[in-house]
């Protein structure tokens, strides 16, 4: 094999070893969120980060996953006819679930499974969703 050939070959190698690292380490800094809708509305959740903006829409009683940057996000939530703003923190894989419009809001599901209800939030506790 020629010296050239060589170098080609070591070159593409190298090349492709390093692209492959750096496709790893982003896959590091993005995680899923599952979104669940079991209200009568179109819900939407509005994130803004130190890098990102995400302006995530669930239609009615549908389900959806969303990959967005790990980061704890400003969040202005819209369901339900109504709205509130907080924060989530997104910093691991997390199911969040709108609840039905009306009536009282069911348990607030647990710490990564979290339900949301617009005029129930789960004060003084450690949630992600606040």
């Amino acid at each position: 094999m020629s010296k050239k050939m060589l170098m080609a070959v070591l070159f593409v190698l190298l090349m492709s070893l390093l692209l492959t690292t750096g496709v790893a380490m982003a896959r590091e800094d993005l995680i899923r969120v599952e979104v669940i809708n079991k209200s009568e509305e179109s819900a939407s959740i509005s994130l803004i980060g130190e890098t990102a903006f995400y302006f995530l829409t669930i239609p009615a009683g549908e389900t959806k996953w969303f990959t967005v940057e790990r980061d704890v996000y400003q969040r202005t939530t819209f369901a339900c006819s109504g709205s509130n703003s907080g924060t989530v923190d997104l910093m691991t894989h997390k199911r969040l679930i709108f609840t039905r419009c009306y009536g009282n809001a069911p348990n607030w599901g647990e710490p990564g499974m979290e339900k949301i209800h617009i005029d129930d939030s789960p004060a003084g506790k450690n949630w992600f969703y606040k």
